[in-house]
């Protein structure tokens, strides 16, 4: 049997008044370019479709990264019914946050007691991403989250560049640091396992 996930991908009220629908089908292309790279195998399971829907828009006001992911998902899930349609939904932002965070989503547990936050729940996870530097490689790191990718679960590629779901403070899943390496929008052979067994696993859900 087949295993592929479909995610949302919606602006804020913000993003949509001072961006274009242009660009967030580019963020949105982006992040499926880097799951069909890594995450899908040759057979095609594994595949992420990502559906954007600009005329969407949701309301967030905090300028706490946490918070404002909360206000997003209530209000995704409080006004647009279509959302249940979704496995998992990220909302596109166009302002930093105080904290200086790029992007917040919910994780996935490591002990499997609990998944209710993860992708392919009801309700559907929500995370929420903004504009910076390399803004693709934030937004794909976001959506690995929900799929249960890691921090850890990140190598060094070269001699400048991190795979997606790399920060600067944690290691690399080979126990290597990354000081002044700047972060690739791709996925690490160490993001392939969990991602595809959290599929496999919750497969009823997809």
């Amino acid at each position: 049997m087949s295993i592929s996930t479909v995610a949302a991908i919606l602006p804020t009220h913000q993003f949509k008044q001072n961006e274009s629908s242009s660009l967030l089908n580019n963020r949105a292309d982006a992040i499926s370019n880097a799951w069909e790279t890594d995450i899908e195998d040759s057979s095609g399971d594994y595949s992420l479709r990502t559906h954007t829907h600009w005329d969407k828009p949701v309301s967030i006001s905090s300028d706490d990264a946490g918070t404002a992911r909360q206000e997003a998902a209530e209000y995704v899930h409080n006004n647009y019914s279509f959302s249940s349609k979704y496995d998992s939904i990220l909302v596109i932002h166009d302002e930093k946050w105080n904290d200086n965070v790029t992007g917040m989503a919910p994780i996935p547990p490591t002990d499997g007691d609990s998944d209710e936050i993860a992708a392919g729940n009801n309700p559907q996870p929500v995370a929420i991403a903004t504009t910076g530097t390399l803004i693709a490689a934030a937004d794909t790191h976001e959506m690995g989250h929900m799929y249960s990718a890691r921090h850890s679960d990140h190598e060094n590629w070269g001699v400048a560049e991190f795979t997606v779901m790399g920060n600067p403070s944690s290691t690399t899943c080979n126990g290597n640091d990354h000081t002044f390496r700047t972060r690739k929008n791709r996925f690490s052979d160490c993001d392939i396992t969990p991602i595809r067994d959290y599929m496999d696993n919750h497969s009823d859900l997809f």
